[in-house]
This record gives C-alpha cells, sequence and structure tokens, in this order.
C-alpha cells in the first residue's frame, strides 16, 4: 500500500477557506448612522438676520417698527426675536418681531436683536434708535388752486423745530404738476389735473422725528376773466361812461373795479405770460389766451394772420377750431363756405336724453341748415362727431357758463366776442348752451353775443350753435 508523503499543512490538501461576511446587519446600521449624521448637519441652520438701519422715534408719541423684514428664514421654522436694550417706553413682541411702545426719554439707544428658531440663533445686529423731540406742525388749512395756473403755498409758517434743529418737509398725494421743495417748503407749480387731493405733510428735523399733517388742496378748472380793461363812472353819472383809463388821476370813478384785478389787469400792465394770444381792445391786450387750430387738430403755424373766406390753413387765413388756453376748451369756429358748420345755420333745441333735457325733449328739425332733417342741436352734435372735426369726434354742446366764458366784455362795439379768433360770427348772434331753463321745460339757455347777456328762449326757436370739447 502506497502512503502519500504530502504534508498535512499542504494548501493542495486542504479544503479551500470560506470567505468571511459581515455580519447581517452592519451595513444596514452604517448607512443609517450616515444619513442621520447627514440630516442633523443639513437640519442645523439658524436663520439669518440682515442689517438693521437705524432709526429715530419720537419723544411721547406712538412709534412702531417690524423687524420681520430683515430676517430670513432658512428652512421654515418659526421664528422667535430677542431684544435688548430698548428705550423706555418701548417692548419687543418676541413671536411677532414688533417693537412698539411710546419713547419716554430723549437718547440714542444701541440696541440688540437676535432671531431664533429650532436650531440655534443668528449673529447678534445692533442698530441705533434715536429718540428726540419731533418738530410741532401746526393744522394747515385747506387751500384752492387752478389747473394750470402757477400755484404757491408755504409750508414754513406751520412748522417750528423744538430744538433749532432745521426742518425737512415731504408731501405725498400732491397733483401732477406740483412739488414740494424739502429744504424751504415751498409747494409749488402748475397742478396739470382737477380734483380733490388728500395732501400728507411731514415735517422732519436733524434727529430724524417727524410730525405729521393731513389738509384738502381742491384744484378746478380756471374761468376766463371778462375782458373788461376800462373803469366806469358810478352808477347815475351825470356823464355815465364805461371807457375811462383806469390810471387817470383826474378821472372820477369807484375803486377796486373789475379792470383793477384778475388776468385782464395783469395783461394790460404786462405781467401776464400767455401761450398763445388773444386781440387788443384799443391797442390794450386783456387775459383771453386762444390758438387757431388746424382741420388735423395742430395749431397753425402762422397764428397772427387775419381770416379769409378764400384763405387757407398754410398762410394761417383759416382754420377750423380754437383752443382756449385757460379753460383748455376746444372750440368750433364756424365756417363761411355754405357747407355743414356755416356761420348763418341755425337749429332748434333738442335733445332726447330725459336725465339732461330738464323734462321736455324740445323740438327736432325746426332750423335751417345744410341738410334737411338735420336741423336741431341733437342732430347737429351728431353729424359734427361723423366727420370728425379737428381730428375729434366727442364734440358737444356747451353749458352756458362754458359759453359765457368767451364773452368779452371789454368790447364796447360789435359783437361781444374776439373777433380775431372767432371771426365768422355771422348775422345769428344768439347761440344755444346745453343748459335746459330749471323752472320751463320748454325753454333753454343761450348767450346772446351781440349784448354779451344770457337768456331764455322757446326751445323751438331757431338759433346758431358753436360747439366744444374737453373737460
Amino acid at each position: 500500500m502506497l502512503v502519500s508523503s504530502r504534508s498535512s499543512t499542504d494548501p493542495t490538501t486542504q479544503p479551500p477557506a470560506r470567505a468571511r461576511t459581515p455580519k447581517r446587519g452592519t451595513t444596514l446600521v452604517l448607512s443609517a448612522l450616515s444619513l442621520v449624521l447627514s440630516s442633523a448637519a443639513v437640519a442645523a441652520t439658524p436663520p439669518l438676520l440682515a442689517e438693521i438701519p437705524a432709526q429715530s422715534a419720537p419723544l411721547n408719541q406712538i412709534y412702531s417698527f417690524n423687524l420681520t423684514p430683515y430676517v430670513r428664514v432658512t428652512d421654515g421654522d418659526t421664528i422667535t426675536f430677542l431684544v435688548n436694550d430698548l428705550p423706555a417706553g418701548l417692548n419687543a413682541n418676541k413671536n411677532t418681531g414688533l417693537i412698539s411702545g411710546t419713547p419716554s426719554a430723549t437718547g440714542s439707544y444701541t440696541v440688540g436683536v437676535r432671531a431664533r428658531d429650532k436650531d440655534g440663533d443668528s449673529p447678534k445686529q445692533k442698530f441705533i434708535i434715536k429718540v428726540g423731540t419731533p418738530p410741532v406742525l401746526d393744522s394747515i388749512p385747506d387751500q384752492d388752486g387752478r389747473k394750470n395756473i402757477t400755484f404757491s403755498f408755504s409750508l414754513v409758517p406751520y412748522a417750528s423745530a423744538t430744538d433749532g434743529d432745521t426742518i425737512l418737509y415731504f408731501a405725498n398725494g400732491l397733483p401732477e404738476g406740483l412739488s414740494v421743495d424739502k429744504r424751504d417748503g415751498l409747494i409749488s407749480g402748475a397742478p396739470s389735473v382737477t380734483g380733490r387731493f388728500n395732501i400728507a405733510i411731514r415735517a422732519r428735523d436733524a434727529d430724524g422725528t417727524s410730525t405729521k399733517r393731513n389738509f384738502i388742496l381742491r384744484i378746478t378748472q380756471p374761468l376766463n376773466d371778462t375782458g373788461v380793461l376800462r373803469c366806469g363812472t358810478p352808477y347815475g353819472s351825470a356823464t355815465p361812461s364805461n371807457d375811462l383809463k383806469c390810471s387817470d388821476p383826474a378821472a372820477v370813478y369807484p375803486q377796486e373795479q373789475d379792470a383793477q384785478h384778475g388776468r385782464d389787469y395783469l395783461a394790460r400792465t404786462g405781467q401776464l405770460i400767455k401761450v398763445g394770444g388773444s386781440t387788443p381792445n384799443k391797442n390794450k391786450t386783456n387775459g383771453f389766451d386762444y390758438t387757431k387750430i388746424g382741420s388735423n387738430g395742430q395749431p397753425l403755424a402762422i397764428q397772427d394772420a387775419v381770416w379769409n373766406p378764400n384763405g387757407d390753413e398754410t398762410q394761417g387765413t383759416q382754420w377750423d377750431c380754437v383752443l382756449d388756453n385757460l379753460t383748455g376748451l376746444l372750440w368750433e369756429n364756424k365756417s363761411d363756405d355754405g357747407r355743414l358748420r356755416d356761420k348763418e345755420w341755425t337749429y332748434t333745441w333738442y335733445n332726447s336724453d330725459s336725465t339732461k333735457n330738464g323734462g321736455s325733449m324740445g323740438t327736432p328739425d325746426g332750423g335751417t341748415c345744410f341738410k334737411n332733417g338735420r336741423c336741431d342741436t341733437e342732430k347737429y352734435v351728431k353729424d359734427v362727431n361723423a366727420v370728425g372735426l379737428c381730428g375729434y369726434k366727442d364734440w358737444r354742446m356747451p353749458t352756458v357758463s362754458e359759453l359765457g366764458g368767451i364773452l368779452d366784455y371789454g368790447k364796447l362795439d360789435g359783437a361781444q366776442i374776439d373777433s380775431g379768433y372767432f371771426p365768422t360770427l355771422g348775422s345769428r348772434k344768439y347761440f344755444w348752451s346745453a343748459s335746459p331753463r330749471a323752472d320751463r321745460a320748454d325753454q333753454a339757455e343761450i348767450i346772446m353775443f351781440d349784448l354779451a347777456y344770457v337768456g331764455i328762449w322757446g326751445k323751438g326757436s331757431a338759433n346758431a350753435v358753436r360747439l366744444v370739447r374737453g373737460r
């Protein structure tokens, strides 16, 4: 029997070793631990607190300041606020971050703030709250101004510093065209809109403290002056006259007359700046301010030429409309061509709108005009809008106040209107307004341009019409 000589230690005679495997669950435990540690690292993110600007608080007045806008929450946790060293009289709500109260002592206070969530606190931020004595700002009376007319109002008389500081002025709610100079407190400019404006004024001193007041500013549409440039004798005078020089020391007349005030006075004395112009009366300029407008709605390049029925816009001798630069109204200039807008046509008063006709529509088609069946005020408005006079389709009948606004009472002869800008008056001097009579449904108000007079006429009467647009 043969016996093997191989050692028991010969690897070729040993069974293969079994591979070692980790104990069950070891890898899962390590992975879970890694996730837990990673999750904990991500979650530990306290809030961030931005730099907080210095604040000013008025002594003995209610004050509040919110810290919330300066906190950035990193992971959606609930934030609480830790605030210290506040001025006496102020407290901080730890949940909302609102600092509020009534400061009771002046001084400059360095306030410390931390924002805290479940992961910890933000870095501490410090900011200044300066408590000072605010300026005194008295009640400001309501004011009135006119659209497109220079307005000026000083706030200085209503403000005073309690400790000698310089006061700065701020205003919110001013209409377009007005602004305030923060150093001299002057509200000025030319308002370009009408309305009732609630103006908020704030007076601030060097301490940064301020006082607020509000007042009402009413801006209305301006009215034309009368055109009267001369003074008159007293009623019952033996030698009555309305043609006296107001500057004549030898003339005997009552003082404080129309010609001594307003736009006409300023124009006559060279103090009025106009956008356009007007026709002088006896070489004296009045306060009317007109611009001749062509068929395209644009001002004529030549404004000082005289009307010519055979002229044209290029030469400045014909124009379709007249802009009143003071009131902003655009007026129809009657034509002299026998067509739709001719100066000689007449119309009866008619308005089918029961909310505006005073209880009676009036008389349809009772005048004499370019097209049969269209000779009343309502149809004329529609016809002019259909052709787009001067590029517009919102023409309307003027109110009696608007129509009376272009009366020139300063003319002592001829039609009482600026014939340099409204040259085509025609033989009919009575013009309808849109205004019905309040106590007579069958009547409406007219302007008599030959007498400078407001009259009442039956709606069935035939009178001239001058349309307007604007406002």
